[in-house]
């Protein structure tokens, strides 16, 4: 039988060899991720006021202006979100089923910077609001921030579980063939409890609140595929 010119031998075989190495490679499915504790610099806050009258347009009347005059001296800061929440009355009735008065409740949000400014304000809107709860969070630029400085750490902690899985089956070289960014910015509020004082008779001074703030959670995580050889 004829033998194969050398040149021919040497082709075939060089074919041959890249499909048997790609046989060789692992493909990694895994994540890795980073996260951070930041101090809280927001504040978010529901104030309410609530009152009983026998005539609803009385009641709505008095809700009405209550919630007008506290949205017009929160919005006097610079730097604040203020916004109307629910209002609603309700009926109130006698033991034979009549209806004897209304009750009626609205809300006003505001949210802002921890600062000794809105402190203030929410100390003068409980002279003629009851304050519901205050929840603490970080703000929208600290947040990115914080990812923008997570999402390296988390691509190295992807790059270093995939480096030990590689040197446990003896294939130490990787090669990242996706990635993909996941969960950003968990953040995990501080809850202060809630406030339910009797209504004030009258417009008081009250004094500013101090709260501690907390820290919040931020996190960012990466997933991907790699191949080991």
């Amino acid at each position: 039988m004829r033998s194969l010119h050398p040149l021919f031998l040497s082709f075939a075989l060089g074919t041959a060899m890249p499909a048997y190495a790609a046989a060789e490679s692992t493909l990694l499915s895994l994540s890795g991720s980073a996260e951070r504790e930041v101090d809280n610099d927001q504040i978010n806050a529901t104030l309410y006021a609530q009152d009983g009258q026998s005539d609803p347009a009385r009641l709505a009347d008095k809700l009405n202006r209550t919630l007008k005059q506290g949205l017009a001296e929160a919005g006097k800061l610079k730097g604040v979100d203020v916004s109307g929440g629910q209002v609603r009355t309700w009926p109130q009735y006698d033991r034979n089923g009549r209806i004897s008065g209304w009750q009626g409740r609205g809300e006003i949000r505001v949210s802002g910077p921890q600062t000794p400014e809105l402190a203030t304000l929410i100390g003068r809107l409980q002279g003629y609001l009851q304050l519901e709860n205050v929840q603490f969070g970080v703000s929208d630029k600290a947040r990115r921030a914080t990812e923008a400085a997570l999402i390296p750490e988390a691509i190295r902690a992807f790059k270093a579980r995939a480096a030990e899985v590689g040197r446990a089956i003896d294939k130490p070289a990787i090669s990242v063939k996706e990635l993909t960014l996941g969960e950003q910015g968990r953040v995990v509020p501080y809850p202060v409890a809630m406030y339910k004082a009797a209504a004030p008779a009258m417009e008081a001074d009250v004094t500013p609140p101090t709260w501690q703030a907390g820290k919040s959670t931020i996190s960012v995580e990466v997933s991907g595929k790699v191949e080991l050889n």
